[in-house]
């Protein structure tokens, strides 16, 4: 019986470890945030609670009442949230607002820090790096640059850098937009892609000293793509930018020493035979950078690639998000689901990612949420 007993210690032990290093694996819910636009039945910032074991998801209710909160980030501390307030006056002031929580004791609801005026309306997109939030004011055409003091509160008179310029769609780029602000992995600079100008731009950043330097362009993209999103390869370096108004996504590639990014290739979101209107929204890598996903509002639907260690798509599947304008998704911090969020059907759907081919397979799960628009895993 002895031999017996030793291999069951190490195979109890392997499981263990095997559980420790993949914390899906364990039968526990997983709490998700929803940000929401609040010009309809939301009151905020949702919780939600998510079963990586079946795929379960349940709406929990509000977390905290808060105007537009459409975008969410969260710190490095999981007890702190920040959020964007996407409006044209915020605090009796022209322009939108960024908000800091704090958990409670029990973590059943969100409790405000305090909040700033972003000096730019309508911001739509944050990043954290640090003590540092950065923020892109949609409507203002600008990017404002925000310290954190030590209890996470946001301090004021945040660093703001001006866009100029516009693009040839009359109505859509008649000015500049910017859309989203991200660091490069190495924190070296602060990306901020605007839509409006049909540019992303860099600006060297100090991380000892949070100062921003003078913003060069790293990629100028072809004029009337709108770009919207930009994500960052987690082990090379390349790059991938998603163009709301021509509905592609491009890989691109970088070296240490320079902001630039020079494009590899660029691929249609839609199937070729689609004749109706759509616009790009989200974008995101998995985990391990071997699957790129992109949503399509419009066609509502998810466009899955395989990407190649030279930075290359190709197209594997287009598959529904069996609701109205995905604004925004989400993959499990393991990914092995994708979680949809779809703004004008007020529902967030559940897909299963097919680990050898990447394709999101429907669950028939969802939740009813009102106007999502952001989903975040805290924990």
């Amino acid at each position: 019986m002895q031999p017996f007993r030793i291999i069951t210690f190490f195979t109890l032990l392997a499981i263990t470890l095997i559980m420790a290093c993949n914390p899906e694996n364990v039968n526990s819910t997983m709490t998700i945030l929803a940000g929401t636009t609040t010009q309809g039945k939301s009151e905020g910032i949702y919780k939600l609670s998510f079963d990586p074991a079946t795929g379960a998801l349940s709406n929990e209710g509000l977390a905290v009442k808060t105007q537009e909160p459409t975008f969410l980030i969260p710190s490095m501390d999981p007890e702190r949230v920040y959020a964007v307030n996407e409006t044209a006056s915020f605090l009796g002031k022209p322009g939108g607002g960024v908000s800091a929580f704090q958990w409670d004791e029990a973590r059943e609801k969100l409790i405000l820090l305090n909040s700033r005026n972003t000096l730019g309306a309508h911001p739509c997109n944050l990043s954290k790096n640090g003590r540092y939030v950065s923020v892109a004011n949609y409507s203002g055409g600008n990017i404002a640059l925000f310290s954190l003091d030590k209890e996470g509160k946001l301090e004021d008179n945040p660093q703001v850098r001006q866009h100029e310029g516009s693009g040839p769609d009359s109505t859509r780029q008649e000015a500049p937009h910017a859309h989203c602000v991200t660091w490069r992995p190495d924190s070296k600079y602060l990306y901020a892609v605007d839509l409006g100008i049909d540019e992303i731009i860099a600006y060297p950043f100090d991380k000892a000293s949070g100062a921003l330097g003078d913003g060069q362009t790293a990629i100028k993209v072809t004029g009337g793509n709108g770009p919207r999103i930009l994500t960052f390869h987690p082990s090379r370096k390349q790059a991938f930018l998603v163009n709301e108004l021509s509905c592609t996504v491009l890989s691109m590639s970088y070296e240490a020493g320079s902001p630039v990014l020079s494009p590899i290739q660029e691929e249609s979101t839609l199937p070729a035979d689609f004749k109706g209107q759509n616009t790009c929204a989200h974008i995101q890598l998995s985990p391990d950078g071997r699957f790129l996903y992109v949503s399509n509002r419009g066609h509502d639907s998810i466009a899955a690639f395989s990407v190649s260690e030279d930075g290359r798509l190709k197209q594997v599947a287009i598959v529904s998000t069996q609701g109205a304008h995905p604004r925004f998704f989400t993959l499990t911090p393991n990914g092995q689901h994708l979680l949809a969020a779809n703004r004008d059907s007020d529902s967030v759907v559940v897909f299963r990612i097919n680990q050898k081919t990447g394709v999101p397979e429907p669950t028939g799960i969802q939740a009813a949420v009102f106007s999502p628009t952001c989903l975040m895993f805290v924990d």
